[in-house]
């Protein structure tokens, strides 16, 4: 009777949880959807970058690209544009998405309703930008 007691806590109880933590996607930022009709209404969404206090925010439905540095003791807040242009003429919240290539500062940025696949970089000192289309 232990038995049966102790299989089932583990597959009503700890299972669930287990199976929850494996689904979370390294790098981006949670994405709630909050549109009763299921529709993605939030337009920027932040990337985490190698785990340091570094991340990208995307505008979501043109392209547009920032790299933010996060405050430190004795460090301001930081930004940098990787890319101003919007890079489609029919911009929707959800339209551009990122995806870590090697879990570091190199992701690739896709335009999801044409395809279209750019890689994205920067340094650490946010100096030097990387965002080159890739044909």
């Amino acid at each position: 009777m232990k038995k049966i007691l102790h299989i089932f806590f583990a597959l009503f109880f700890v299972f669930p949880f287990a199976v929850t933590a494996q689904t979370k996607e390294k790098g981006a930022a949670p994405f709630e959807n909050d549109s009763p009709n299921g529709e993605i209404t939030a337009i920027y969404t932040l990337y985490e970058i190698d785990g340091a206090s570094y991340y990208y925010k995307l505008n979501t439905a043109d392209g547009r690209l920032t790299i933010i540095r996060t405050p430190r003791t004795g460090v301001k807040y930081q930004h940098a544009v990787i890319n101003d242009e919007k890079l489609t003429n029919e911009p929707f919240a959800g339209r551009f998405a990122m995806f870590s290539i090697d879990g570091s500062i190199n992701y690739l940025l896709m335009d999801r309703c044409d395809g279209r696949i750019w890689r994205v970089s920067c340094d650490y000192r946010m100096e030097k930008h990387k965002f080159i289309l890739l044909e």
